[in-house]
């Protein structure tokens, strides 16, 4: 159930933050029409099932509501893109970078406070750099795709 909110909402943000006003409102209206379902859903199955049915109902709105975001993401503005889900993944080095900082502020954390905050700069400052270093294409793409208008 977490992992089906937190792609729901991931995907509903990005669809809303790219949306034209026309494509929000028809948007608003399907999502709305989700929320419907789930309510008609739960007084069906809540009786019938217990308190599993509200869980199920509110399963299968959230599902419908990926799947409707997901669709305007993949046929409105991924088609002819350079993105690959590849490129969503971070380069190695990114990685290390943020395992390095999780090891120092986790050491730190034992030490004096203005220590834990010096290390805590040090480690977001080369996180930051090691992204703007190593991501600077991944970061240009989105950036395009995020300025791109809907494609005809």
């Amino acid at each position: 159930m977490v992992l089906i909110l937190a792609l729901n909402g991931t995907s509903e943000a990005y669809a809303h933050a790219v949306m034209e006003p026309n494509e929000l409102n028809g948007s608003n209206v399907a999502l709305l029409s989700t929320s419907l379902l789930n309510i008609i859903m739960s007084i069906y199955l809540q009786p019938r099932v217990g308190p599993t049915g509200l869980i199920i109902s509110n399963s299968i709105s959230m599902c419908l509501r990926f799947a409707y975001t997901m669709s305007f993401v993949v046929n409105e503005r991924l088609r002819g893109c350079k993105l690959t889900m590849a490129t969503f993944f971070p380069h190695h080095v990114v990685c290390l970078a943020f395992i390095g900082s999780f090891v120092t502020t986790t050491v730190t954390s034992k030490l004096d406070m203005w220590t834990h905050i010096l290390a805590g700069f040090v480690s977001v400052s080369g996180i930051l750099m090691s992204i703007l270093f190593y991501e600077r294409n991944t970061l240009t793409n989105i950036v395009e795709l995020k300025t791109r208008r809907k494609m005809d």
